[in-house]
């Protein structure tokens, strides 16, 4: 892998492949020694060019997409083939050899940021997964509203407290 990294910023790029789940545990560093999960997925980006008043497709470049950490396996879960997603981070080039001796190159974005873009109207509905206070919350009201008024804990009242006004 390459050592020169540019910062890249993608708009509107296609989810090409699947996403990838694993682990790894880097040597050295911040978090040597410590498993990391990883989530990896390839991308498809149109690149325009201005001709007159509107716009061309002038190239289409293609990129594995990376991240790292605590929100890999929650956009592995998430991100499907045909998405439109907004990608920050870095991008470097990743030198390989196939299976016959052949060198090979991937542009590789190591992700900071990935958002889905809604402006392809693509997107059927969105559901956020509640936090865990208002889940509790949610199924300790739905078990009082099953029971009968009668045995329902009755709520204590307490009335406002006066406070005093702030005086020069």
């Amino acid at each position: 892998m390459s050592d020169n990294y540019e910062k890249v910023s993608l708009k509107h790029a296609s989810v090409s492949k699947e996403p990838e789940l694993s682990t790894i545990t880097p040597k050295s560093g911040k978090y040597g020694g410590q498993v990391t999960d990883v989530v990896q997925f390839d991308v498809a980006h149109n690149t325009y060019k201005k001709v007159g008043d509107g716009y061309e497709k002038n190239d289409t470049e293609f990129f594995r997409v990376k991240v790292y950490g605590d929100d890999a396996k929650q956009l592995a879960g998430l991100v499907k083939v045909g998405m439109s997603l907004n990608i920050d981070g870095s991008k470097t080039v990743e030198t390989w050899k196939d299976n016959n001796g052949l060198d090979k190159t991937t542009n590789l974005i190591n992700a900071n940021d990935v958002a889905l873009n809604l402006s392809h109207h693509r997107v059927k509905s969105i559901e956020f997964a509640p936090k865990a206070l208002e889940a509790k919350a949610e199924a300790t009201a739905k078990k009082t509203m099953d029971k009968p008024i009668s045995e329902r804990a009755k709520a204590e009242y307490k009335p406002a407290q006066k406070t005093a006004g702030l005086s020069k």
